[in-house]
């Protein structure tokens, strides 16, 4: 798979979606430094992407970058204000990471209220045991 989009990418170098998806490949395949290149490329070439800037968020997790994860996040809710996996993932990053609960809290309680809408009752739950567990 990967031989194959490489190769796409000599042939399109512009295509934002070659590098999202060996950007996916990459991960997949646990190189994630070379995964966290190609969502880089892409969201470059792709600015707007939902789907490229919340990988890219992912990778920049995998790499133990969260200063960059954190704004690849916040660029996701740019773009689509009520995506509650956004949310979800910015509350952790603010809660274990960063230490700052006022802002982990907020977007905890905005993932639970979306989660909620789609009836996503296990992600609600595990919300629900961040919100009342102490942060460290």
């Amino acid at each position: 798979m990967i031989y194959v989009l490489e190769k796409a990418r000599e042939v399109d170098p512009d295509n934002y979606n070659v590098y999202y998806y060996l950007g996916t490949a990459y991960r997949f395949e646990d190189q994630l430094e070379t995964a966290l290149d190609m969502f880089e490329r892409a969201a470059r070439l792709a600015p707007d992407s939902l789907q490229v800037r919340f990988s890219l968020g992912l990778a920049c997790m995998d790499c133990g970058n969260h200063d960059a994860a954190r704004d690849a996040f916040v660029e996701v809710l740019r773009i689509k204000p009520d995506f509650p996996d956004a949310h979800y993932l910015l509350g952790y990053l603010y809660r274990e990471v960063f230490h700052l609960e006022e802002p982990a809290v907020a977007h905890l309680k905005k993932a639970e209220k979306l989660y909620l809408k789609l009836k996503d009752h296990d992600r609600v739950a595990k919300i629900r045991q961040l919100l009342v567990a102490a942060p460290e």
